[in-house]
């Protein structure tokens, strides 16, 4: 068996109470319109997030639906059929009184939409400003099928007029909602007639894809007339054939699925761009395969639903990354059929749900070789943290699903009722103020949930300094630390890269929880300790990197600190104008000796060849304080450097300590030193004093240390691989049979 990545886009409706008649108007109608042998027309289901959403609101409300039919006729068309009485679909209950098809002209049409709508916009509002055509012939023709859809709404807009005024209801507004790119400028007509003729109307527009900046927008000769009206495949192959070159051990173990929806293949470029991707498949499916193993699999087509739904639920890794695109649905999909052991999203930036799903793990498509690092990690990542993060990816969208759209989306017009105001979106990476933390932190520290703080020591709690052994925390720090220790919903870890002994030296607080040599060392407060095992033969080659690095650049300010399973060069009092020449050769030094050099704040560490870092440790120390389910009942609050971020997104509210607000990070706010650390924890101390008191205390200080400490000492001293396998879990990182078979499911890709 082999494991699977996929590409593709679906949804599912509750009740909406319309306050007001709606007229929907998109380019297609929400259904396929299709004639048998006889002549007959018949309704064949169309799939996609803006007919699953929309139409059971328009079934609902009695509202309407504008669109073109998708048939060539010499006439108008006037007759639309009812649905199949077996029909499910979405569009099911919609009677054809509540259909409007807008007749178009074959070649008036060609000039429309493939001409203008395919040709021009959708490469320029994709940030391809070099393959947009720009031809006056399609822009008119353009402009021509506008006013057309406009004239259509018209006459639906006043018979929905004048059935409100017969109701006595002369203060509902009907609401007109025009979708995408195809219609730009047809509000610009249906406002002038609404203000000439003072109907009343409420006007709205929702753009499916990206609105491209203005220097590319400006490209475009007619730009004021669309403003007053109103890819993401190569790439994503290349860092495939990346991550089999330089990870060769997923050859014959991984699949990617691509599925590519034939649309658009009357454009020139579209039909360019797939033969692009048949010979790029072609050529690395000829380059890795294997007698019974081919790296891609292409499916150039359409699959059912059903089909979908299942690729999604058995994908280990779903990669959804185009260099520019709208909400892309297909990363709300793959979440919501992620019902068995959990998979990884891996997300673009540039995709608009990348906004808010914080615990994918987002990737910039055009860095092949950072997208191939990424689903590496996505394929080695462990079931805990993929756990924790799907869980918190579907909470959020049962939360904020396509209901959730709709409804904010109406309230805002005033065509529905709401009484939830509560704002989906999220601030990223914004600098702090005293005054953010009400907003920002309120959250995390509620009435009910346990609270876990997780700090670092240096440049977290204590100031960074010249030499390690002067970096003392301040007093008013260490009590605030000790206050809140003692509250019986409050569990703190301080995690650190310096040995466990030092940094537990350095706070100097028993009810804490220690995590030394960035967390390879962990003491609990009930004396459970756990240690990560080191290859024998580390310790040796560990000693001989010191050895050498004292011998040859240990001067000039530079020193090194041996901290066990560690070791940091420090240059941080090396002369500004000797420091390059310094840090150059200790890396040299690094590299001969067969360690790999990781950059700290004005240092360079050596770190033991092990699947852990702080990420992994603070997913650790969480699991072994509250239980596997512990993301149900517990809050986490982090601050500290940027290692244990990327495991921490979306699972904590995260804070990097840090003086520059331009340095690259992945938390979600910012802190400027230890100062504002303090500030913020005399605010958590101050949230969790409203409690109510409680008699109960922290899970570890509640166990006995006298009568667990031998087990736990056997326990918690395990590999991380056989850690994992404890709770009955055998899914370690590709060594246990377990783990293997989940491996070996499918991986997927999304256009």
């Amino acid at each position: 068996m082999e494991t699977t990545i996929l590409c593709t886009e679906q949804s599912d409706m509750v009740q909406h109470h319309i306050t007001a008649p709606l007229i929907v108007v998109s380019n297609r109608l929400p259904f396929v319109l299709q004639r048998n042998k006889d002549g007959e027309l018949s309704r064949k289901p169309s799939a996609g997030g803006l007919v699953t959403a929309v139409a059971p609101v328009v079934v609902d409300c009695g509202g309407l639906w504008i669109g073109w039919s998708g048939l060539h006729t010499e006439e108008p068309l006037e007759f639309i059929p009812e649905s199949d009485p077996d029909d499910k679909a979405p569009t099911a209950g919609l009677l054809s009184k509540q259909v409007i098809a807008v007749h178009i002209p074959e070649r008036e049409f060609d000039d429309f939409y493939n001409g203008c709508c395919n040709g021009t916009f959708w490469p320029l509002f994709h940030s391809m400003p070099d393959r947009a055509v720009f031809k006056a012939h399609t822009w008119d023709a353009y402009c021509r099928v506008n006013k057309e859809f406009a004239s259509r709404t018209l006459e639906a807009l006043r018979k929905s007029a004048k059935e409100l005024d017969d109701q006595e209801r002369f203060e509902t507004c009907p609401v007109v909602w025009i979708h995408d790119y195809q219609l730009l400028v047809a509000a610009t007509t249906i406002r002038q007639v609404v203000e000439e003729e003072k109907l009343r109307c409420k006007l709205a527009f929702f753009l499916h894809i990206p609105f491209p900046s203005w220097d590319i927008m400006r490209l475009f000769p007619w730009d004021d007339e669309i403003l007053q009206g109103m890819l993401g495949l190569v790439h994503r192959i290349l860092a495939f054939e990346r991550l089999l070159e330089k990870y060769p051990e997923h050859v014959e173990k991984v699949t990617l699925l691509q599925i590519s929806v034939p649309s658009r293949t009357d454009v020139r470029e579209y039909r360019q761009l797939k033969e692009e991707m048949d010979q790029l498949v072609g050529r690395i499916n000829g380059r890795f395969s294997m007698p019974n193993w081919s790296p891609i699999r292409y499916i150039y087509g359409g699959v059912t639903q059903e089909q979908l739904a299942a690729f999604y639920r058995d994908s280990a890794v779903a990669l959804v990354t185009p260099l520019r695109d709208g909400m892309n649905l297909v990363a709300k999909e793959y979440v919501a059929c992620q019902i068995k052991e959990p998979g990884v999203l891996i997300l673009s930036p540039f995709a608009g749900a990348g906004g808010m799903m914080h615990e994918a793990l987002v990737v910039n498509p055009y860095e092949i070789d950072k997208a191939a690092d990424t689903i590496h990690r996505a394929l080695h990542m462990p079931l805990d943290e993929r756990e924790v993060r799907m869980k918190q990816l579907r909470h959020r969208e049962q939360q904020m699903d396509v209901n959730y759209w709709m409804n904010s989306f109406l309230a805002s017009m005033g065509a529905v009722n709401n009484s939830d105001e509560a704002d989906p979106l999220s601030t990223k990476m914004t600098p702090l103020t005293l005054d953010d933390f009400d907003q920002y932190l309120n959250n995390h520290v509620d009435t009910i949930c346990k609270l876990s703080l997780i700090l670092d020591y240096d440049g977290t709690l204590a100031p960074l300094t010249s030499h390690p052994d002067l970096a003392i925390m301040p007093e008013e720090t260490k009590r605030v630390l000790e206050r809140l220790s003692n509250m019986p919903d409050v569990n703190i870890a301080i995690i650190s890269g310096r040995n466990l002994e030092n940094v537990k030296k350095m706070v100097g607080l028993d009810q804490l929880t220690y995590a030394g040599s960035h967390g390879i060392e962990i003491l609990h407060p009930d004396g459970t300790k756990f240690v990560h095992p080191v290859p024998f033969e580390y310790a040796e080659k560990l000693r001989e990197l010191v050895h050498d690095l004292e011998k040859e650049v240990g001067h000039s300010g530079a020193w090194v600190e041996h901290k066990g399973v560690l070791l940091t060069f420090h240059y941080r009092e090396t002369p500004p104008q000797q420091r390059d020449e310094i840090v150059r050769r200790a890396c040299n030094i690094f590299q001969k000796a067969g360690f790999e050099p990781h950059e700290a704040h004005m240092a360079i560490e050596a770190k033991p060849p092990v699947k852990w870092d702080q990420g992994r440790a603070c997913i650790h120390i969480l699991r072994t304080m509250y239980g596997a389910d512990w993301s149900e009942r517990v809050r986490i609050v982090y601050a500290g450097n940027e290692a244990a971020m990327q495991a921490l997104s979306g699972i904590a509210c995260t804070f990097r300590v840090d003086s520059s607000p331009t340095v690259r990070t992945g938390a979600n706010f910012r802190l400027e030193g230890p100062d504002a650390v303090l500030t913020m924890l005399k605010w958590v101390e101050k949230q969790m004093n409203k409690r109510s008191p409680r008699l109960t205390r922290s899970p570890r200080l509640s166990r006995s240390p006298k009568h667990q400490r031998k087990q736990n000492m056997l326990d918690y001293s395990l590999s991380f691989e056989d850690e994992e396998d404890i709770g009955g879990n055998t899914s370690s990182t590709f060594l246990t049979n377990g783990r293997q078979k989940r491996y070996n499911s499918n991986c997927r890709s999304s256009n």
